[in-house]
């Protein structure tokens, strides 16, 4: 009876192993499109940044979702805290040396939710001068974003730009950016003035439609339905996006409760 060679075997088993990885990896990712595509979406039609970079991002920066950073503090996309952050906080070995050139831990923001960490990339990246020329780029032109990005520093990886595209492409993330505004909501006074809606992301149930309850964000006064009409406004600012999966967008409780008494 012949045995098969040492080598062979090996060779054999490297190769399942690699198969099983790349299944399980594809599975992640798969899992974590799923349950972050409609507020990158919903992000992207709010800011212009394709909701494909979101996507990627994430997958890149959170390891899927799995990493320590996105399990315990919410924080999907590596920000740092900056000088004006004021919220939660956590500390890691990242890319900071001091002055001596030794490793030191970074300080990056923590939330009370992943949808608080896609909420904050957006504001992140429309709120620094260092990123403004990536909005002058379609939310349809990933290629650009992705070089841009690495371009304006947003990560010390010299591959970042290239990473992004291969993501985006492996997993038809550009589909996305595609995406229609799942049943818009645009309100404005009855006399046609343009609202300021003071808004919020809350978490609902997949099957949950919820309606929100416009805010005139000066007085912090709920505004009556009667006195609104709906409308297909193409002011961004004024924009109230209702979507038709886990993430819906309503009014802050508290705000809503305070203005009906």
């Amino acid at each position: 009876m012949t045995t098969l060679p040492m080598r062979f075997n090996l060779l054999t088993l490297l190769f399942f192993c690699s198969k099983i990885s790349l299944i399980a990896q594809t599975n992640a990712a798969e899992d974590y499109i799923e349950e972050y595509r409609h507020i990158a979406i919903a992000e992207m039609h709010r800011s212009g940044i394709p909701a494909s970079i979101t996507l990627a991002q994430g997958i890149f920066e959170s390891a899927y979702g799995k990493s320590l950073s996105a399990t315990k503090y919410n924080n999907h996309f590596g920000i740092k805290c900056k000088k004006a952050w004021t919220g939660k906080f956590f500390y890691k070995e990242d890319d900071d040396f001091d002055k001596n050139g030794n490793l030191i831990a970074s300080c990056f923001r923590g939330y009370d939710s992943p949808e608080e960490s896609y909420i904050d990339h957006t504001n992140f990246l429309m709120e620094r001068d260092r990123y403004r020329s990536l909005f002058g780029y379609h939310h349809t032109d990933y290629p650009n974003w992705a070089i841009g990005l690495q371009k304006c520093g947003y990560a010390t990886n010299k591959t970042y730009g290239t990473r992004l595209i291969e993501l985006i492409e492996r997993y038809q993330l550009w589909k996305y950016d595609h995406e229609e505004e799942p049943y818009p909501a645009y309100f404005v006074a009855s006399d046609n003035s343009s609202l300021n809606l003071n808004t919020t992301w809350v978490k609902t149930s997949r099957e949950e439609i919820l309606s929100p309850v416009p805010i005139d964000s000066i007085s912090m006064k709920a505004v009556s339905v009667e006195t609104v009409v709906a409308t297909q406004a193409t002011n961004r600012v004024n924009r109230a996006i209702i979507l038709p999966a886990r993430y819906q967008r309503g009014n802050i409780k508290e705000r809503i409760a305070n203005s009906l008494n």
